[in-house]
């Protein structure tokens, strides 16, 4: 069995390449910055120099109110101008980040290397934490399994986002949305549904009416068309 110490020897998990991808796919195609902030943060990327990078472009999407604003040769000055060019690498640097992409289209398979690294990374900052609290004894097991809780809720969170994604008013409105009713404002295929009502309101019936409308193609309480077709499968 791995000891402790071996395991908290490891180095932490970490996607480079896939760091540099994102960055350099946000440079080249700037308006991508937005889907690509809902899902990571600065924290996310485990080299220094990247962790920067992404944060400088986020800090020029917002002090200019849109992504337009970045380019290579803004964000290099603007790294001059904070004494960390050399920090990350110099142009150089700069230069890799760009070159390592492939196609900007490629980005959202990078962003979700970089954020299930960055996710493992505090997985293991938090269980470590918990372990050396433990050692020290200050605190309760119950209190101890508690913090380790809260931090296990906050990243479930972040999973869920990533799984259903994030849509703003505007990205709403341009999209397409199509539904296929299994009855016509009733009930869409493949979306969980509600039949709800106080004790004695005809629910059950309600019910048996809205299955065998769906499974034969009927009406549903005489008014509602189903477009399914006898036999088929909701």
């Amino acid at each position: 069995m791995t000891s402790t110490a071996e395991i908290l020897d490891r180095t932490p998990p970490s996607c480079p390449d896939a760091e540099r991808a994102v960055i350099g796919s946000v440079i080249l195609k700037p308006s991508i910055l937005h889907d690509v902030a809902q899902l990571v943060r600065p924290g996310d990327f485990y080299q220094d120099a990247n962790r920067r990078l992404f944060g400088h472009l986020l800090a020029m999407a917002d002090e200019n109110g849109h992504p337009g604003a970045i380019d290579v040769v803004l964000l290099a000055q603007r790294l001059k101008e904070s004494s960390e060019l050399e920090l990350i690498g110099g142009v150089a640097y700069l230069e890799e980040v760009i070159q390592s992409v492939g196609a900007p289209s490629n980005a959202p398979a990078h962003v979700k290397q970089v954020k299930r690294a960055g996710d493992l990374r505090r997985v293991i900052h938090s269980a470590t934490d918990v372990l050396a609290q433990a050692y020290v004894g200050r605190k309760s097991a119950a209190d101890l399994l508690l913090d380790f809780g809260a931090d296990s809720e906050s990243l479930l969170r972040g999973s869920r986002q990533e799984l259903f994604g994030v849509l703003d008013c505007g990205a709403m409105m341009e999209k397409d949305f199509q539904v296929e009713f299994l009855v016509d404002h009733v009930l869409v295929r493949r979306q969980p549904a509600i039949l709800a009502g106080p004790m004695k309101s005809l629910k059950s019936s309600v019910l048996i009416d809205l299955a065998i409308s769906t499974a034969t193609g009927g009406f549903f309480l005489g008014k509602y068309a189903s477009p399914s077709r006898p036999g088929c499968c909701c």
